[in-house]
């Protein structure tokens, strides 16, 4: 993380831009839980979706990719594909396995990195620890899509963040871009 970070920045000087004007952003989707326990049996159910799990990576494959997945058998070898999306995205799903059931029975897990496993402090904590390290801008968190899963972000991992000074309480601007440099 942290060279990929430096190799931006280095990159963003070599064209003759502030590299500060340029925010490098983690993916990651923590897994919360009430306890250690919880969340590590969270994160083993991850580790073999179900073919509800199956189809929603397909799907979010699809629309990062604008592969249409539902046209290709998901049980048979991997025909070949090309995309104007996103093109690493779709070599690191192709890797995952030689069929789109095989790969993305695991993508819902690897799609992101790292992946934060724990209570919300415990979490919170890992994350200060991570983004100390490698010195990047933050972290976009992708939540599941359930009331649950949000709730558990905002209300659990963003106050434990909050509490260690690592994320605002508020919004000085009315833009997005505004907001970010501002951090």
């Amino acid at each position: 993380m942290r060279e990929f970070r430096d190799d931006i920045r280095r990159r963003m000087v070599d064209l003759g831009r502030d590299p500060d004007s340029c925010k490098v952003m983690f993916i990651t989707t923590p897994v919360l839980g009430n306890s250690e326990a919880e969340a590590k049996e969270r994160w083993e159910a991850m580790l073999h979706p179900t073919q509800a799990g199956v189809d929603v990576a397909l799907g979010h494959m699809g629309a990062l990719t604008e592969i249409d997945f539902t046209q290709i058998d998901a049980d048979k070898p991997f025909p070949e594909l090309t995309t104007n999306g996103h093109r690493t995205t779709l070599e690191k799903f192709l890797k995952l396995g030689k069929t789109p059931r095989e790969a993305a029975g695991k993508w819902a897990i690897r799609y992101t990195d790292p992946t934060f496993v724990g209570t919300p402090e415990k979490v919170a904590a890992e994350m200060s620890r991570v983004f100390d390290e490698v010195g990047g801008d933050g972290f976009l968190i992708a939540a599941g899509g359930s009331r649950r899963g949000i709730t558990e972000i905002t209300d659990g991992l963003v106050g434990a963040l909050q509490q260690l000074g690592r994320t605002r309480t508020s919004y000085n601007h009315a833009h997005l871009r505004d907001n970010l440099m501002e951090f």
